[in-house]
């Protein structure tokens, strides 16, 4: 029944418009687009600056749950543009030069059926942040974020399933300083707090410290990072950016218990060539086997190596 409004065919037809205008200190745009007998997609949005230290931000989306796009991307709670509604919004105050405060709320709602999702659905996402910087030296954050979303849940006694609510917070400090101009550091700790209704809890929280290095008249760039986690099941897992080598992006999930590292290196050989390596290994402190099937590894320690000469 989820798939019934799904794409099928061998040809898909669209049309589109789009407009953007200012207005005094407003700038406003927007997109709707139609794909031939099934259903509509709009975004509309504006940007305003209430003052010199404090800008706004609003985006109206609605992705009917017939719309069909194979490679359209906008801001949005699902991977794909489709059975969607929500009103984002933003704001921005800079309080002085050193200190900035940014915060987001967005309420979506989705008429249709999704993945684990038995029925129409709703939810909300909030995150505030606080920046205290120094002039090109470092920074201290601190992020919240709430989220809530509604899932399955299984009762033994209903002879079906029930919406329950999802409930993640999430906390983050970090460190960030430039000691010299061939040193850099950056220091995070996270905590990851998970809650379905009448079903589980679980926490999680994540400990990494990196450190970037430049020299040999910045020939050799390396960068690394150490990082521990323990999360008590699937539900509380992290997510974390690392570096790595040239157009390639690493956006790890750090689950169980565990430790992680990863080395990049890039050294520039000529004017016109230059190598990129990286290392990234994975230690876990309970289990004695990763994976399973054709992935499955005999040990605790799971690693990576690239290679890339351009």
């Amino acid at each position: 029944i989820r798939e019934q409004y799904d794409f099928s065919g061998k040809h898909l037809l669209q049309l589109a418009a789009n407009y953007k205008f200012n207005y005094r200190n407003a700038y406003f745009f927007g997109e709707t687009a139609h794909s031939k007998n099934s259903g509509l997609a709009t975004v509309n949005g504006m940007i305003v600056s209430l003052h010199p230290k404090v800008s706004v931000f609003f985006n109206y989306r609605n992705f009917q749950k017939n719309y069909h796009s194979f490679f359209a991307q906008a801001i949005s709670e699902g991977s794909n543009v489709v059975n969607e509604s929500g009103l984002y919004t933003g704001l921005v105050y800079q309080i002085t030069r050193k200190f900035e405060w940014i915060n987001y709320v967005d309420r979506f709602k989705s008429p249709w059926l999704r993945f684990r999702v038995d029925g129409p659905s709703e939810g909300v996402d909030f995150l505030s942040q606080a920046t205290y910087s120094w002039y090109k030296k470092g920074k201290f954050v601190i992020r919240y974020r709430y989220r809530l979303k509604q899932e399955n849940l299984t009762l033994p006694a209903a002879n079906e399933n029930i919406l329950a609510d999802v409930v993640r917070n999430q906390i983050r400090l970090e460190y960030q300083y430039k000691l010299n101009d061939t040193w850099n550091i950056r220091t995070r700790g996270e905590l990851s707090l998970f809650d379905k209704k009448q079903a589980n809890r679980s926490e999680g929280y994540l400990f990494y410290q990196d450190a970037h290095w430049r020299g040999l008249r910045n020939k050799l760039q390396l960068n690394a990072r150490v990082s521990y986690f323990n999360t008590k099941d699937y539900d509380s897992r992290i997510y974390s950016y690392e570096s790595d080598v040239l157009y390639a992006c690493s956006f790890p999930m750090y689950y169980d218990k565990g430790i992680r590292t990863y080395l990049n290196m890039r050294y520039r050989l000529f004017r016109s060539m230059d190598v990129w390596m990286r290392y990234a290994m994975t230690k876990y402190l309970n289990r004695e086997n990763i994976g399973s099937g054709l992935d499955l590894i005999d040990g605790d320690k799971k690693s990576d190596i690239k290679l890339q000469v351009r």
